[in-house]
């Protein structure tokens, strides 16, 4: 009788520790370290994380989570770059002069620490200047262990700077932004929405081919300048912005739309309701940008002015160099049909590019 008790009492415990949540598997403290740093034109953070955060945070359908032997963790390494990347970058945003920085992973290995299994992950961060202000938002681990904890060493230039990262400190910042850095800053950035910005030269290129007198260049650089203006305003008063993948296929629906209507209608005049919406889409384009922008930063109001009067400033230089380039080549019978059909071809390719994203 006494065997067959204690034959019972083995077997549930034994079950027990089968059927015991995976949490209860992780002991010891959560820790992370983080190392940023800067050199070439590129912050580096290092981040070590404990393995198990990692694995839970960034594949949390793998089966074997509960396993470190060398060989599931050199499999998590060598199968889950994408995975670990995505995570990070949605649970840690950097800022730089008030604007949140595009990064990406170049490493990821794992190696023992105290005798605990530790990722390591290397995530670059491009920079075109030394910023004067930088901001880190840290939101790992906390949703599954409020007592996680994240030492940082930060040495950007003249910045060096240590803290500890609890749940109720999540965030570090250093230096500060000057009026005049955030005045030239968002200034270049806006001219270069718009120099540099494919869709938008297609799109001012088809409307200045139908341009037929300064009257109507007026009317259409008009529409152009109010539309980018007013989504700036709605986007800063956190109207929600249009979906990204819509705007993609708006913008370059815009430029197919300018193109076929010039290619195909006799009259060869565009509809200024139509030219309007497109416009309003190219400027929901534009004001992407306040999506990296910092909520809390420095000097925002006046950036977001500088940055409009940058997009409204390339404006002007390229309807000065277009126009009479176009009003040029209308001269040339064959020249005009072969743009546009050039355009429609490029406005196609990109609606369906967006759309399928």
């Amino acid at each position: 009788m006494v065997k067959k008790w204690v034959g019972f009492f083995a077997l549930s415990f034994v079950l027990f520790i089968l059927w015991v949540p995976l949490t209860y598997a992780h002991d010891g403290d959560s820790l992370a370290y983080s190392d940023i740093s800067m050199k070439g034109g590129v912050i580096t953070y290092k981040l070590q994380l404990d393995m198990y955060d990692m694995r839970a945070g960034a594949t949390q359908n793998d089966p074997n989570r509960q396993f470190t032997t060398p060989e599931v963790l050199n499999r998590f390494v060598t199968n889950s770059q994408k995975e670990v990347e995505t995570y990070l970058l949605s649970q840690i945003k950097l800022y730089a002069d008030n604007l949140l920085l595009d990064g990406k992973l170049t490493q990821l290995t794992y190696f023992e620490k105290d005798n605990q299994p530790f990722a390591e992950v290397i995530l670059e961060y491009p920079v075109k200047t030394n910023p004067q202000h930088f901001k880190l938002n840290y939101d790992l681990v906390f949703d599954m262990d409020e007592w996680h904890v994240n030492y940082v060493t930060l040495a950007l230039g003249e910045f060096k700077h240590n803290a500890v990262l609890v749940k109720d400190l999540r965030e570090v910042q250093v230096g500060q932004l000057s009026f005049g850095h955030a005045i030239r800053t968002f200034f270049q950035l806006g001219a270069e929405s718009l120099l540099l910005g494919f869709e938008h030269l297609l799109f001012l290129l088809g409307l200045l081919i139908s341009v037929k007198s300064r009257k109507q260049l007026l009317v259409f650089v008009g529409i152009f300048a109010a539309a980018q203006s007013l989504t700036l305003i709605l986007a800063s008063l956190s109207i929600p912005m249009l979906p990204n993948k819509f705007v993609e296929s708006g913008l370059a629906l815009s430029i197919l739309y300018i193109a076929l209507n010039l290619l195909l209608n006799k009259n060869k005049e565009q509809n200024l309701w139509l030219v309007s919406c497109f416009s309003l889409i190219h400027g929901f384009g534009f004001a992407e940008v306040l999506r990296k922008m910092s909520s809390n930063g420095q000097h925002v109001a006046s950036s977001l002015i500088a940055y409009s009067t940058g997009i409204i400033i390339s404006l002007a230089i390229i309807v000065l160099i277009l126009y009479p380039l176009m009003s040029a080549i209308r001269k040339i019978k064959w020249a005009t049909p072969t743009i546009l059909i050039l355009l429609s071809l490029l406005g196609l390719i990109g609606f369906i590019r967006g759309y399928s994203m």
